[in-house]
């Protein structure tokens, strides 16, 4: 009957199901509002016999068939069943009501689900603890997106949350409304890094992208006090901190590598960290290799538990897909659909590096990069709500020119950020 195996049956609602097909019966126009309500489709109906009728119901009303007794009984085959169902439904109003009843059932189903497969993992020794914990985070998120709800937004609700958009900009009285960078141009063109959306600042190797972070990385968290959780994939949690001390600090980072210091700058060093351990910041070590469903678990659980408001991430291409894919594109799609997904879910701001591909190299002339040059995927570009491209020319000022080229935003303007790249401080400045 069932993907269950236990004598005691999980949470369905066989009463609400035929309610559900007694509306179609009474009003076939409700197997559109099933199509637009049930994302899982036939499967929140937990009894066959009711899945059937109800996929055979919604299948006349996609060819284009009447649906009335006649033809429901051709199709399903049951006279007293199908008379059942009507009396099931007093009335076709009552539709939500049912729908939402059946889709709780569905959903406890699915976490009950999600629960025995993390058991049996537990009881074959075939993952880690923090593996299991990332899949069962995963795969309860994914039951919250199927929610049952109507997609469709009536045009008085959608001037309700245009009335409360506007209200929010109003009160913000020509502050930011997203994170402030410090980095003046890229500031006013994008109003700062904003909440629920996905920045990629792509860029060649050794081109700056890791100062480029480190230098929001001190405005946001270590300045403004946001919590920040940085993720890297690349450099080890003392490097990246002595890139941040650098910065601050503007202590030349050959000499902190090397140990050219003198007791006076260890005073230097020792207040930074007062300030550093005073700070809302987090780390994740993912050197060693990490899949997005990791990532995105712990994205969620520090967003609920510390308030995360800025995520960075050090960089895209070498987070590990969930699953199997046939091409290296269809794996980072995977990666870079979840990381969207967790920004629109939680509400946080991701920044995400991302490298290019050497297209731009191959040009005698060293243009300027483009879109098409993110390496692996076209999808990360679909999915990036901004995409910044780093740009230096190394051959005038000797290579303190630095440009991030705004190539795409999805609600503002494309434009070029003029910058000053200070190396031996691993950091950027406004020109």
């Amino acid at each position: 009957m069932s993907e269950f195996d236990d004598a005691k049956l999980p949470p369905n609602e066989p009463q609400m199901e035929r309610a559900i097909i007694g509306c179609i019966l009474q009003k076939p126009e409700i197997a559109d509002e099933c199509l637009a309500r049930f994302k899982a489709g036939g499967e929140v109906f937990f009894d066959l016999k009711n899945r059937d009728a109800y996929l055979k119901l919604l299948a006349l009303r996609q060819a284009g068939s009447p649906i009335d007794i006649t033809t429901a009984l051709r199709a399903v085959g049951d006279l007293s069943f199908l008379q059942e169902c009507e009396n099931a439904a007093p009335s076709p109003e009552n539709f939500s009501y049912y729908a939402d009843k059946i889709s709780e059932a569905f959903m406890l189903r699915k976490t009950m689900a999600a629960c025995s497969e993390a058991a049996a993992s537990v009881y074959d020794n075939a993952e880690s603890a923090e593996s299991v914990i990332s899949s069962i985070e995963t795969k309860l998120q994914s039951i919250r997106e199927i929610r049952s709800s109507d997609p469709v937004v009536r045009g008085g609700r959608a001037a309700g949350l245009l009335t409360n958009h506007l209200e929010e900009r109003f009160s913000l009285q020509g502050r930011r409304s997203g994170l402030v960078t410090g980095l003046t141009d890229f500031d006013n063109l994008t109003d700062g890094l904003q909440a629920g959306e996905q920045t990629i600042i792509g860029a060649r190797p050794s081109q700056g992208k890791t100062a480029l972070a480190t230098t929001i990385i001190h405005r946001v968290c270590l300045i403004d006090k946001n919590p920040t959780l940085v993720i890297t994939l690349e450099m080890s949690i003392h490097a990246l901190c002595r890139r941040i001390l650098a910065n601050h600090c503007q202590f030349p980072l050959g000499d902190l590598r090397a140990g050219r210091f003198s007791d006076y700058d260890m005073e230097k060093f020792a207040r930074f960290n007062l300030l550093l351990n005073s700070s809302p910041i987090f780390f994740m070590d993912a050197i060693s290799g990490t899949d997005s469903a990791r990532i995105c678990a712990s994205i969620r659980r520090l967003v609920k538990s510390e308030g995360i408001k800025l995520v960075v991430i050090d960089y895209l291409q070498k987070i590990q897909a969930v699953g199997k894919f046939e091409k290296r594109t269809y794996e980072i799609a995977q990666v870079s659909g979840a990381l969207k997904a967790v920004a629109v879910d939680t509400g946080c701001t991701l920044l995400t590096l991302a490298q290019l591909n050497r297209e731009s190299e191959k040009d005698k002339t060293s243009r300027p990069p483009r879109i098409s040059d993110l390496a692996d995927s076209g999808q990360i570009e679909r999915d990036a709500d901004t995409i910044g491209l780093l740009h230096r020319n190394r051959k005038e000022n000797e290579g303190r020119d630095a440009a991030l080229i705004i190539a795409k935003q999805r609600d503002g303007d494309v434009g070029t950020c003029e910058m000053t790249f200070e190396g031996k401080f691993s950091r950027f400045e406004n020109k």
